[in-house]
């Protein structure tokens, strides 16, 4: 699948390690609910095979959980459905047994948190920090108005935790919208088969079983919550922001939903290939169904959009040549100032994300630069820019600027002088 390919090859993203590890506790999840055998059921080894699975679903659901901590929102429901579908199968032993083990992944984090943000439940956004904590609050007021009788007070509560929750906003319109070029049109032969799969899965629903309808009922619920919640955002990765790309976040915040709909698709070819009839034909038949998506997944990963793997890999290439060059042009205690470069020269140099445009921060400029090498990294400033800056911005402030080397066709390395 595409974007887990291509997540699997970008750094510093953490959804395709997020999902692996949920999968996993998934995995377990299911190995622990399922029915045991007669012979099992009496013998205290299947019982510790039974317990030990419980512990290790807890626990990958726990690693899962502080990889990317705001997926609570729909990890929580999706767990409470599976749950109520196999409350016998599952028992109070092993549901505490499996708490236990989330809790123990989670301590860590924290621990951390503590130390960090000054709270356990802190974390590194400010936004979720806030709304979590009016949330809590008004879940308690809640609970308080209940108790004392007054219900009309609890339809204003209930609106502020939904504000809180949808902090990016609730837009069903714009989420709609993201859906179809996310999903609909960009990855089309995957969302259409899954479709017809559905379709021909929905027509032997009295065959379903429980854990079909768990199935379902836990991934339209996950599905919701992401659409609505990602999708009523409008998130711009690509600096052209009416580009619809793989780079972009909606695709890496649905991977649950594309995964979650593969099974259907799943459905559809091998019912498909069953249409040939004779044995070598569905084989056959299979192979190349198979074989055709995956040369369209791959070149829809590679070069399908602006942000395919081979232009990321030559984007690489120029940053790595930017980084070389900028590195053997500054000291190693040299400061930095720049707007759009921070992440490719940190820590190897101490950076400063900024402009001019700020007296104080100039000021502050003019103070290190007693103490440090300080250089400029940007487009290229035009000759009436430099003097304008050497006159009056930087002049003010005891500084002056000059052009070090060009580094690229858009970006100049420049040094600011007392």
């Amino acid at each position: 699948f595409p974007v887990y390919v291509y997540y699997s090859a970008r750094s510093m993203f953490h959804n395709v390690l997020f999902v692996v590890l949920l999968i996993i506790g998934l995995y377990f999840a299911m190995l622990m609910a399922r029915k045991q055998k007669r012979k099992e059921t009496k013998s205290p080894i299947g019982d510790l095979v039974s317990l030990t699975l419980a512990g290790l679903s807890g626990l990958f659901f726990g690693l899962a959980i502080i990889t990317r901590t705001s997926e609570l929102l729909w990890i929580a429901p999706m767990l409470i459905v599976l749950w109520l579908f196999n409350v016998k199968k599952v028992g109070v032993i092993k549901l505490i047994l499996f708490l236990c083990f989330l809790f123990l992944a989670v301590m860590p984090v924290f621990y951390h948190n503590q130390i960090l943000y000054g709270d356990f439940w802190k974390g590194g956004y400010s936004e979720m920090n806030q709304s979590i904590a009016q949330v809590a609050e008004a879940s308690s007021d809640i609970v308080k108005g209940a108790a004392a009788g007054r219900f009309s007070y609890s339809r204003e509560l209930l609106s502020r935790i939904k504000n809180n929750i949808f902090y990016f906003g609730f837009k069903p319109g714009q989420s709609a919208e993201m859906f179809k070029n996310y999903f609909v049109k960009m990855f089309y032969w995957i969302f259409w088969p899954a479709v017809f799969g559905l379709i021909l899965f929905a027509r032997k629903i009295r065959k379903w079983k429980r854990k079909h309808i768990a199935y379902l009922a836990s991934y339209f619920i996950v599905s919701l919550i992401l659409i609505f919640y990602y999708g009523s955002w409008r998130f711009y990765d690509n600096p052209d922001p009416s580009q619809i790309t793989i780079g972009n976040s909606y695709t890496r915040y649905w991977l649950p939903i594309y995964l979650g709909a593969l099974p259907f698709a799943s459905m559809f070819i091998i019912r498909i290939t069953k249409l040939l009839k004779k044995k070598n034909f569905i084989v056959a038949g299979g192979i190349i169904i198979v074989v055709l998506i995956s040369l369209i997944s791959l070149r829809f990963v590679l070069i399908g959009s602006d942000e395919g793997l081979v232009y990321s890999y030559g984007k690489q290439k120029r940053a790595k040549y930017e980084f070389d060059k900028v590195l053997a042009l500054t000291e190693p205690n040299a400061v930095i100032i720049t707007q759009y470069h921070d992440k490719l020269f940190f820590p190897q140099r101490k950076v400063i994300v900024g402009l001019f445009d700020n007296k104080n921060m100039v000021a502050r400029y003019a103070k290190i630069a007693d103490y440090l090498p300080v250089y400029y990294y940007n487009f290229a400033l035009s000759p009436d820019a430099i003097d304008y800056l050497n006159r009056r911005r930087l002049g003010e402030a005891g500084l002056g600027i000059k052009e070090v080397e060009q580094v690229n066709k858009d970006f100049v390395l420049y040094r600011l002088i007392k």
